[in-house]
């Protein structure tokens, strides 16, 4: 971001023929090519949206497209045409290209001629520019000097795009992203084009929110060559950018949901905020500013000021201003800046956005969950991606341009900023890593959930791909910080045989009596001393190993295959947090302290480290020409604020689970099913389940430390709770083999739950589709068995209309224990005429020619020749397109929920027909995928 103004050149450089000095004080036009570049890919994102509307026949959506298109970017062109004072002159290219809009690019073109052209020879000085010089007792005294034709025509450019940037914004791009994202919720389908339009949308509204930051930074403090830094450049962009995001958002489904009321709304909005800085004019009672514009009559001056207004209660609209206006000023800007109108502006803003949430929360339609369950996945990893950035440039820019750390860079460079960046963002992830492993709460904020939509429950069921996705993250910002670390070791061994007569190894000697900034304090100390006999080496060492086994030994392959493997090489974060705690310990890492620094300052005491002095204690006395040696101390471990909260969390949802798991539990009864399935029954004192939940099972007999997940197969309504295991490794086979052979005196068992899952919203849709894969048929079974038990006592709360049930099987053997519920389930429903209610279809994936010779021989029985019941068995996989085309056409307006027990690659199919079978209208099926996750 360049500024508004340049300063001028020196008159008695210009005497001295010192022109090519002009460019040197100008910087590169950064604001006019960013400003361009973002009106030129908007305008042909939004052209292109507009072809793919007119190629689908929606001439609505086109035509609101190409006039949110065509009116900013009109008025940006005269916005051009009037600051650059063209309609009297003979520039006909410049008029064409207007015409043509495309007036921004050839002004860039144009700005880039003047900047490079700058300096090259000698020009007039015509004009002068008057500006306020501040002295250090607070006196302003106005200065008149002269600028040069090129650096005032660079000027007036930048001026212009910065305002054409602000009228593009929010003219243009916030109508845009508030129409496209509309299409998008209607449709619930966002392709491409439209993606990458709403995108440049955002980004334009988020740079022109952006350039009126920094005009308003520079108006309070009265310096128009005032610079940002970098992480207060990310601080505004992230702030603006989601203020902006979540103001489109809440509009955008509170139309979706009330759309008779969003004109009343947005009226609202604009009149307020248009006439609000006119009531504040007409009670100071204050004249209409002279010569707003030159050559304009009162009626000029009031149409501009009224354009203006419009303009301001528009920014308002979606975001703060910050620039406030002021009609009886010269300027229109009010330099006061008031925090009583932030104050006002953000608490009404949060109110009108709660409200319509609330509103839009109860008149919305199911639809348009379908749609805002990614959305709102999309802007929590927008928010946690945001905050990673955000942690990681505040801390590299505090060690890069920390006066502190100035001595402690000389020494190791920039790796000290990448060191301490990434410890952040380690430390940050690491706070969140084990909330999505507490089951407990998540088990908590379920229940707590149920009055809430699907789209804010659905997403405590990517906890474990959220959990991956921080140990990612976490592997990435150990291997920076580790990689950043040895190189900063190496430069301290550098430093340390550096000779004394050069600022390194004047610092790598100093501090003898514990101010030192060097660790290594003698040249026989080699690096790998530092590494493997320092507290922050050792632990360093321990925690990289444990986070290198923790991820390996968590790669589907091994998790599937050798899961006791998982399992404990897992609980090595143990030792990886304990090694975290203590890691900043040894506080190698050293800044001068606030004392030295003003003893001695790094811009004035750097070239004269061969004088600097002793420290006495007589060296606190003020002396601007000594320079005393610098004194370094150790920064203040962080980690433990961090992460002790979400520990201690841990530890209480670790004890909860040890407490539960300790009570008596008692196996009832045991069957032995085909395909070396085992059904186990038990009850526990206080035990309270749900359909679909699971618990973590423990026999202390096979291994004391080892729990693994298994969904219930008992209903609620039961007085028991039961699972079947599949043997599927050797904790399983063991516990099977215990079982069968010690039939009279079972193996104690230790239980841990029940948790939710997914599966506990199947009542609350009209129509279910259950699919479950070999064992995977367990949660449906308790599903099943409890609507068994809601039809026989007539629950008129369920309110589910119709089942729709997919077993696949590779083998005869597994459909055994369960074809006497499905037996039992007909017979209700033939019984209680509802035969209807339930439609399963049952699928045999492995078969031989035998098998198929068998089934074809009593094609004609009423029952299955396989499982005895009257729908026949199914050969082969099912064709889901199929199944999902009779299922939307059989419930043309009904909400479907799909629930999956089974693989990853067919919860991608199913996912798929969901999206793929579910109607445009809103108002029509709809398709809701779910999936179990342990």
């Amino acid at each position: 971001m360049d500024t508004v103004c340049e300063s001028p050149r020196n008159p008695k450089e210009e005497q001295n023929g010192d022109y090519t000095a002009v460019r040197s004080h100008t910087h590169p036009p950064i604001s006019i090519l960013t400003s361009t570049f973002l009106f030129c890919a908007e305008n042909v994102a939004a052209a292109v949206v507009a072809a793919g509307y007119s190629y689908t026949e929606d001439a609505v959506w086109m035509s609101l497209t190409i006039v949110f298109m065509l009116v900013p970017s009109v008025m940006v062109q005269l916005t051009l045409t009037f600051i650059h004072r063209d309609l009297g002159r003979d520039r006909p290219l410049i008029l064409l290209m207007h015409l043509l809009q495309l007036g921004p690019l050839i002004r860039c073109v144009e700005a880039l001629v003047v900047y490079f052209q700058m300096g090259l020879e000698e020009e007039p000085y015509v004009s002068i520019s008057r500006k306020k010089h501040l002295h250090h007792w607070g006196e302003a005294v106005e200065e008149e000097r002269e600028v040069g034709h090129s650096l005032r025509r660079m000027a007036i450019h930048r001026n212009a795009f910065k305002r054409t940037a602000v009228m593009q914004a929010f003219l243009g791009s916030t109508p845009q992203l508030t129409l496209q994202l509309y299409v998008s919720v209607l449709e619930r389908y966002v392709p491409p084009a439209r993606a990458v339009l709403m995108a440049m949308s955002l980004a334009s509204t988020t740079y022109g929110a952006l350039v009126l930051n920094v005009l308003a930074i520079q108006i309070k403090y009265d310096d128009y060559k005032v610079k940002l830094t970098v992480p207060a450049f990310l601080c505004i962009i992230l702030w603006r950018s989601l203020e902006i995001a979540t103001r489109v958002t809440v509009l955008v489904l509170f139309c979706s949901a009330l759309k008779a009321w969003i004109a009343a709304v947005a009226l609202v909005n604009l009149i307020a905020l248009f006439f609000l800085p006119w009531i504040r004019f007409w009670r100071s009672r204050a004249s209409l500013p002279e010569n707003v514009e030159k050559n304009f009559s009162w009626f000029g001056t009031v149409t501009v000021l009224g354009t203006v207004t419009l303009l301001y209660s528009a920014i308002n609209m979606f975001c703060w201003s910050a620039v406030q206006l002021n009609l009886s000023e010269r300027d229109l800007i009010d330099q006061a800046q008031n925090w009583g109108r932030l104050t006002l502006h953000y608490t009404f803003r949060l109110t009108e956005n709660a409200l319509l949430i609330l509103l839009w929360y109860f008149f919305k339609e199911d639809g348009f969950e379908y749609f805002c369950s990614p959305l709102l996945v999309v802007q929590l990893l927008a928010a946690w991606l945001g905050l990673n950035i955000f942690i990681f440039a505040y801390y590299y820019m505090l060690f890069e341009k920390g006066e502190q750390y100035a001595y402690t860079r000389v020494l190791l460079g920039s790796a000290l900023a990448w060191a301490r960046g990434s410890a952040a963002c380690l430390n940050f992830n690491c706070l969140l890593i084990l909330l999505p492993v507490c089951r407990n709460l998540l088990s908590f904020l379920r229940g707590t959930c149920s009055c809430c939509q699907r789209s804010i429950r659905k997403q405590l069921d990517n906890n474990l791909a959220f959990h991956k996705l921080l140990g990612y993250t976490i592997a990435l910002m150990t291997a920076v910080h580790t990689i950043a670390h040895l190189l900063n070791v190496e430069w301290f061994y550098d430093g340390i045989l550096s000779p004394d007569t050069t600022l390194k190894g004047k610092l790598s000697i100093i501090g003898e009596n514990g101010g030192w900034v060097n660790p290594i304090r003698s040249k026989e100390q080699t690096p790998s001393y530092i590494v493997f006999t320092t507290i922050a080496g050792i632990t360093g060492v321990v925690i990289t190993l444990a986070l290198i086994v923790m991820i390996t030994s968590s790669t589907e392959f091994i998790r599937r295959s050798f899961f006791e493997v998982f399992w404990y090489t897992h609980h090595l974060f143990v030792i990886f947090f304990v090694g975290l705690l203590i890691h900043g310990v040894g506080r190698l890492v050293r800044g001068q302290t606030p004392d030295s620094m003003k003893q001695n300052l790094y811009s004035s005491c750097k070239d004269k480290f061969m004088e600097w002095k002793q420290v006495t204690p007589n060296s606190n006395e003020e002396d601007d020409n000594q320079c005393l040696i610098p004194v370094f101390q150790g920064n203040e471990p962080m980690t433990w604020k961090w992460i002790l909260a979400p520990i201690i969390l841990y530890v209480f949802e670790r004890i909860l689970r040890f407490y539960r798991s300790q009570q008596r539990v008692v196996v009832t009864k045991a069957v032995s099913h085909p395909s070396k399935v085992l059904e186990i029954q038990m009850k526990k004192q206080g035990f309270n389940m749900e359909v679909g939940q699971y618990i973590f099972i423990n026999c202390p007999t096979i291994s004391t430390l080892e729990w693994h997940p298994f969904t219930l197969t008992s209903a609620p309504e039961e007085d028991f709770f039961s699972v079947h295991i599949r043997s599927a490794g050797d904790w399983t086979e063991k516990l099977i083999q215990d079982f069968q052979e010690k039939a009279d005196n079972t193996p104690r068992l230790e239980v841990d739950g029940p948790f939710g899952t997914a599966s506990e919203d199947v009542f609350k849709y009209e129509v279910s589709m259950l699919v479950g894969a070999g064992i995977g048929v367990t949660p449906f079974a308790s599903i099943l068995k409890s609507i068994w038990y809601k039809l026989q006592k007539e629950d008129q709360r369920l309110k589910t209309q119709k089942i729709y049930f997919y077993w696949i099987c590779r083998e005869t053997g597994a459909f055994a224990w369960f074809a006497d519920l499905l037996r039992s389930l007909e017979q209700e429903m033939i019984s209680s005429g509802k035969d209807g209610f339930l439609n399963y279809r049952l699928f045999l994936t492995n078969w031989d020619s035998s098998i198929a010779g068998h089934a074809i021989v009593h094609f004609d029985e009423a029952t299955d020749a396989v499982t005895g019941l009257r729908q026949k068995t199914s050969y082969g996989r099912p064709l889901w397109e199929n199944e999902f085309s009779v299922v939307s056409e059989a419930h043309p307006r009904s909400t479907v929920g799909v629930f999956l027990c089974g693989p990853s690659a067919l919860g991608k199919n199913l996912q798929q027909c969901c999206h793929q079978f579910s109607s445009m209208d809103p108002r029509k099926v709809q398709f809701y995928f779910n999936k179990e996750n342990f």
